[in-house]
């Protein structure tokens, strides 16, 4: 049966916001029409819901979450979201991570967000591939809309954390972070070339190494990498790495892209910014503001 939702502020993309406007759903699930009460024809047996004043939207999408991975109220055992035995997994992906139970996906429904990105946790200076994932579902295989979206890669505190002080490993500072990185997408550089150069030779081809055909996804640009940092030191760092290896990059958190939209606008490159309403539970949160967003709209990012 139908469903048909009448009389309310319809928000849309393309003619803005359409008063006493009419949202037709299909059997299917999909939305089958949007228009002016007198523009669009009600299927006959359709059920119907008044909403008269009310204002309806379209599904809102959390671009970062590790909604699935970090199973909300479990503990331990729904934690899935660092493989932090090593520094370097950017093969992992985090929808073989996902647990479809998870309440907070029912949670993030009944607050208007319809779909997520999910991504692999920050312990990592290279954490592993994200999914893009609707919010219902029976299980992941019908909630999954598409992977990998994106390949994590985390600058600053964390990686420092995980490695350097909690198992006495590199890396422990930022620039061992970025060594790091830079490092394997060398390594990947080369076994791409490898594999281009002998692709008529098969006996001379590389052995498959899941590490590097995970990163030459983001070298070929088939994937963006999405790089999680806060400081606007540590963006400029992931920029300059993204400009040497002439990487797609998004900025994860962008706690301070406040300080420095001109040169974020001046690369292209798109911002997740947030949370920005939890608490300031590290030194690099010191510099948050609600600011943020506006600096970033006011440089046409989006």
């Amino acid at each position: 049966m139908p469903l048909v939702v009448k009389g309310g502020y319809v928000y849309t993309f393309y003619r803005g916001v359409i008063e006493d406007g009419v949202v037709v759903i299909g059997d299917d699930g999909r939305i089958a029409a949007v228009g002016r009460a007198d523009e669009v024809e009600v299927p006959p047996g359709s059920d119907v819901i008044g909403a008269k004043g009310a204002h309806i939207i379209p599904g809102l999408i959390d671009a970062h979450t590790h909604i699935g991975v970090d199973e909300e109220a479990v503990g331990w055992e729904g934690r899935d979201t660092n493989e932090s035995t090593e520094p370097v997994t950017p093969h992992l992906r985090a929808f073989d991570g996902i647990k479809s139970d998870d309440v907070a996906f029912r949670e993030a429904l009944e607050a208007g967000i319809t779909s997520v990105g999910v991504l692999p946790g920050s312990a990592n200076p290279i954490g592993g591939l994200g999914a893009a994932v609707k919010c219902f579902g029976r299980n992941k295989l019908e909630m999954l809309v598409r992977e990998p979206i994106g390949l994590k890669m985390a600058f600053g505190e964390n990686p420092k954390r995980v490695h350097g002080v909690e198992n006495k490993r590199s890396p422990s500072t930022r620039m061992g972070i970025a060594g790091v990185i830079r490092e394997w997408l060398v390594k990947a550089r080369n076994y791409s070339r490898k594999k281009e150069l002998f692709k008529d030779q098969p006996e001379k081809l590389p052995d498959v190494d899941l590490r590097l055909e995970a990163l030459e996804l983001a070298l070929r640009g088939a994937i963006p990498v999405r790089a999680h940092a806060h400081l606007a030191d540590d963006m400029i760092t992931a920029m300059s790495i993204a400009k040497e290896f002439n990487l797609r990059l998004v900025l994860d958190h962008g706690t301070e892209a406040h300080r420095i939209p001109d040169i974020i606008a001046r690369e292209s490159i798109p911002a997740v910014v947030g949370p920005l309403m939890t608490a300031k539970g590290k030194v690099e949160l010191r510099g948050r503001t609600l600011e943020t967003p506006r600096a970033l709209a006011s440089y046409g990012i989006t």
